[in-house]
This record gives C-alpha cells, structure tokens and sequence, in this order.
C-alpha cells in the first residue's frame, strides 16, 4: 500500500551536504577508504607499452559500502528527513533493498553511492521490481562524493521518476575447481 505523499517527508525528495572528510569522521569508512586504497593498487594493470590503466567498475562495490556507512551513520542521527531509530539491514538479503524501517510508515532504502559529484546508478532487475511494487514506500538514497563532502538525497519512488535504460548481458564465468581427492590426498 502506498503512503500518501501529501505532506510526506520523501514527497519532493531533499538533500544534504556535510563539510567534514568522512576519511577520519568515522571509524568504518577509514578502514573502507584503507581498503579501497589497497584494492585500488590491485586493480592498476600495466600493458604491454607501460602504460597503467585502472578498471573504473573496480570500486563500485566499495564505493556503495561505504555510501551505506555514510547513510547509516546519518540515519541514526536523525539527519535523513528527520527519521531516526532503528533499521533492519537486509543487505544480504537479496530482496531488493538495503535497509527498512522498523516502525510504521514502513519505507525501504536502497543505498547508491557516487564518489564523485555526479554519475549514474545502476540497479538490478531485483531492485527495479522491488521499486515498482513498493511505490512510494521504496526510497532510493543517493550518497555523492563520498571521499570529500558526502551529500545525501533521497528519491521516493524512483521506479515513477526514472525511465531507466534496460541492459541484458550473458556472462561467461570461469572458475578452478579443486576436488576433495586432491584436497585429502597432501
């Protein structure tokens, strides 16, 4: 069931900006912004002519980590719509969302992180059905340039706002599997 948006907190959708470097603002996203360092020396390849490429699609996951640190912190202050309390995280879920509240109205919250000041999202067809079927109750929550001045925006209803572009891939996997012969067999 839809919330009636009259009046609602996410009705317009609203953002925020924070002056501080999350690096040293909060214990979690030091140690994210560590690892991304290091992962980023990972990623870095050199080709044949000695030029070092970095893969961009490298640090999404990280990137969208951290942006739910940033969200979480800022939820339980109450600095997101005026909305405090307790969440239920349903990141490892796969239900379409990253977090939902507690109390009632009952929103969800999907969590995109952007490091730089603008950019694009992606959603996954779990996510985007989700969105459909929840309306107004599904607010995606953008967090951009997280490394420097995160700022925070919520959009109710993306599923009505956007008209997203949809892409189809088929993915070869490769993997090396190691039998349990081999394994006892040392």
């Amino acid at each position: 069931m839809a919330v009636n948006t009259e009046g609602d907190i996410f009705a317009k959708g609203g953002s925020f900006s924070f002056r501080r470097t999350w690096v040293n603002y909060i214990p979690a996203v030091t140690e994210l912004n560590n690892t991304i360092n290091i992962y980023l020396e990972s990623v870095c390849e050199t080709d044949k002519d000695g030029e070092t490429n970095q893969r961009e699609f490298g640090t999404r996951g990280i990137t969208g980590k951290i942006a739910e640190e940033i969200f979480l912190y800022e939820y339980q202050k109450g600095s997101i719509n005026g909305l405090s309390g307790s969440l239920i995280d349903k990141r490892h879920d796969g239900c379409g969302y990253d977090f939902e509240t507690v109390d009632f109205p009952k929103y969800v919250f999907e969590v995109k992180g952007l490091s730089s000041e603008r950019g694009g999202v992606t959603f996954t067809d779990k996510e985007w059905s989700v969105a459909e079927a929840l309306g107004e109750n599904y607010i995606l929550v953008l967090v951009s340039n997280i490394t420097y001045a995160p700022v925070i925006k919520t959009i109710p209803n993306p599923y009505k706002m956007f008209r997203p572009t949809k892409r189809v891939f088929t993915t070869i996997a490769i993997n090396w599997s190691v039998d349990s012969s081999q394994l006892f067999s040392l």
